[in-house]
C-alpha cells in the first residue's frame, strides 16, 4: 500500500514530486490495524496539476479545506511561481548593495561585515504576514552578542548591539514582517588581532549557533520549508585566514574582491545537522582564501574546530 500511494503521488501529479519529498509512516493501532501518515514537503515548483485518472485539475487549500483554483487564482499562482526566484535574488542583491553602502536601519560601523539572509519561499506571498509580538527577545539575538536592545521599525522588528557609550551598532538583526531574517555583524571579522585576518573558527561557531536560533523563529511561525540561506562577506579584500590555522601551508592567499557572495544553500526541512548544513558555506570561505576546504572538519566531514 505504501509503494502504491508513493507511485500515485509521484505519477499522478504534474510537475512530478520527487520521492525524497514524500514521507509515508505506518502506525500500528491497538486493534492491529494500521494508519498511514503521509507528509509531503512544500514544493517550489507549483502550481501542481492532478493528472491521476485524467482528472486534469488544480487544487489549493483554505482554512475550510481544499478547493479548485478559479481562473484568476490559477493565473496568480503561475505568476508567483515564475517570479519567486527572481524576487529572492533581487531582494538579496539590493540588500547587499545597501549594506555595502552603509544604508542600514541604524548607524553602523564602516568595517568588514558578515551578512546572513534567511528567506522563506513563502516570504513573497502577499497573504503571508506574521505577528512579530509572539517572539521573545532572544529569538532574534544578533550575531556575537549577549546584550542588545530591540525596537519596531517600518520593516518589522529590529534587535541591535553597540559598545557602551557609543552611538553606532556593530551587530543587528532585522526580522521583516514577511519573516525574512537579515543578520549583519561587523565585529567578528573586525576583532581579528592580526590585521586583515578572519577568525574562521569563531565565525563558523557563531554561524552554527545563530542559524539554529533563527530557524526556531520559523518553527514558531509554522513556516514550511524551503528556506534559502545566503552568506555574504563585505569589504574583505586582502583578508586572509590566519596562517597559524594551517601550519603546513606557508602563504595563505588573500581574498581578491571586496564582496564575496557565497552560493546559497536550501533548507528543505527542519531536521538537519547545523554543522553539516553549513559545511558548503564554510568550505567556500576557505576556498576564497586559497584552501581546498574548511579544515575545521575532519576528513569524514565532522566539525572538529582547531
Amino acid at each position: 500500500m505504501i509503494l502504491r500511494i508513493d507511485q500515485i503521488v509521484r505519477d499522478g501529479i504534474e510537475p512530478n514530486i520527487p520521492s525524497s519529498s514524500i514521507n509515508i509512516q505506518d502506525i500500528q493501532l491497538v486493534n492491529s490495524k494500521y494508519v498511514l501518515l503521509i507528509r509531503i514537503k512544500r514544493s517550489w515548483m507549483g502550481p501542481h496539476r492532478v493528472s491521476f485518472k485524467a482528472w486534469d485539475r488544480f487544487y489549493t487549500r483554505s482554512t475550510n479545506g481544499k478547493y479548485r483554483f478559479d481562473v484568476q487564482e490559477l493565473r496568480s499562482a503561475f505568476i508567483l511561481s515564475e517570479t519567486i526566484g527572481e524576487k529572492i535574488k533581487e531582494f538579496k542583491e539590493k540588500r547587499i548593495s545597501d549594506i555595502y553602502s552603509n544604508n542600514l536601519p541604524l548607524p553602523f560601523y564602516e568595517s568588514p561585515k558578515i551578512a546572513l539572509h534567511l528567506i522563506p519561499m513563502s516570504a513573497f506571498n502577499p497573504r503571508h504576514k506574521y505577528d512579530l509580538k509572539q517572539l521573545s527577545l532572544y529569538d532574534i539575538q544578533p550575531i556575537g552578542s549577549s546584550t542588545f536592545d530591540k525596537r519596531y521599525n517600518i520593516d518589522g522588528l529590529l534587535t541591535y548591539s553597540y559598545f557602551s557609550g557609543k552611538k553606532r551598532s556593530f551587530s543587528y538583526v532585522q526580522l521583516y514582517r514577511n519573516a525574512i531574517i537579515e543578520a549583519v555583524d561587523s565585529y567578528l571579522i573586525w576583532s581579528g588581532i592580526d590585521g586583515k585576518t578572519i577568525p574562521i573558527t569563531a565565525v563558523e561557531d557563531e554561524l552554527i549557533k545563530v542559524v539554529q536560533r533563527y530557524i526556531e523563529v520559523y518553527r514558531k511561525f509554522n513556516i514550511e520549508a524551503p528556506i534559502f540561506l545566503f552568506l555574504t562577506l563585505i569589504d574583505v579584500k586582502e583578508f586572509r585566514i590566519s596562517r597559524s590555522k594551517i601550519l603546513w601551508i606557508d602563504e595563505p592567499y588573500p581574498i581578491d574582491r571586496d564582496i564575496v557572495q557565497i552560493p546559497e544553500i536550501i533548507i528543505e526541512d527542519y531536521n538537519f545537522d547545523p554543522p553539516q548544513l553549513l559545511k558548503p558555506i564554510f568550505d567556500s570561505i576557505w576556498n576564497a582564501c586559497g584552501y581546498e576546504r574548511s579544515f575545521n572538519y575532519s576528513v569524514d566531514g565532522v566539525w572538529k574546530p582547531r
